[in-house]
């Protein structure tokens, strides 16, 4: 959920999280809820529109984000350490094109 709203580089609502997630928005909405309570997510006004809630990451959700990440790079580079760096790329590559699909908005 963390990498929901940060990767979205405007402002991000539940709606965009349970998007994002493939979730039912009453589920995200909880998500949402529990990250905030546990100070990883701060919920502030809409600049566009004031019934709308923006979702932020705080300096603890952005700590836990570069965590995960950090997890994430360290379990790859594990994961495909006895490949090709030929190889490595390549699936690096086709990783990334995976994610930028799975994320963008259907046409």
């Amino acid at each position: 959920m963390v990498e929901a709203i940060a990767a979205s580089g405007r402002e991000v609502t539940v709606a965009d999280v349970a998007f994002q997630l493939g979730l039912d928005r009453s589920v995200a909405s909880r998500m949402v809820g529990e990250a905030i309570r546990s100070g990883h997510v701060d919920r502030g006004s809409s600049s566009a529109d004031a019934r709308r809630a923006n979702l932020t990451l705080t300096a603890a959700g952005q700590a836990f984000l570069a965590a995960a990440h950090d997890f994430q790079q360290h379990a790859y580079e594990q994961l495909v350490a006895d490949w090709d760096p030929a190889d490595q790329q390549r699936f690096a590559t086709y990783l990334r094109q995976l994610a930028d699909q799975v994320t963008s908005p259907p046409k």
